[in-house]
């Protein structure tokens, strides 16, 4: 995935509706830090913090009788983030492991129940800015999967630098290889 550009990640915070303010207070774990939060239509909204992305859905035209649902994918599970507009409907759909991806095609006609109500798709109506203002929300939202992604690639390599230094250690221990040997190879895999 293409790391989209530093300067667009910035926080982008509307109030949600009555009811998805409660459904994303009662799901938020302490110390989430909410970088992204915007309406959708049809009972829709989109949040990211800075460990899950959450897709709100209440009312009858997400398919909800009463109540609502608000389902938080961890950042480090989510493969992808698209954003589709047809003419008068928009939809962010989150793909992340554990998504059910082909419960039909994902329309943004409105016409499309599937979409309405799937877990992972927010809708909006594309007029008045709105397509650009979840284009704002999916590229901050894609930067921070990057970051968390970026992260554990790093965290991986040191571990594994770490675990071959204490390999080599052991090497020199037993006298296989000499102090320099050791010295020399640990500079190469610290990058020094």
């Amino acid at each position: 995935m293409e790391r989209p550009q530093d300067d667009e990640y910035e926080r982008l915070l509307e109030e949600l509706d009555h009811a998805g303010e409660i459904l994303l207070a009662q799901n938020l774990q302490k110390g989430e830090d909410i970088l992204v939060k915007v309406q959708g239509d049809w009972g829709g909204a989109f949040v990211v913090t800075n460990r899950r992305i959450y897709v709100i859905k209440h009312g009858l035209w997400s398919g909800r009788m009463t109540g609502g649902q608000c389902t938080g994918f961890p950042l480090e599970q989510v493969a992808s983030i698209n954003l589709n507009t047809a003419m008068l409907v928009g939809a962010v759909e989150v793909l992340a492991a554990g998504t059910l991806v082909g419960r039909g095609s994902v329309s943004w006609t409105g016409a499309n129940k599937k979409a309405r109500e799937a877990e992972n798709v927010v809708l909006f109506r594309v007029g008045g800015g709105r397509s650009a203002v979840f284009q704002r929300a999916v590229s901050i939202a894609q930067n921070a999967v990057f970051s968390v992604a970026e992260r554990r690639v790093n965290e991986k390599k040191d571990r594994s630098s770490a675990n071959e230094i204490q390999q080599l250690a052991s090497l020199r221990d037993k006298g296989i290889l000499t102090e320099e040997e050791f010295q020399a190879k640990k500079k190469q895999l610290l990058g020094l």
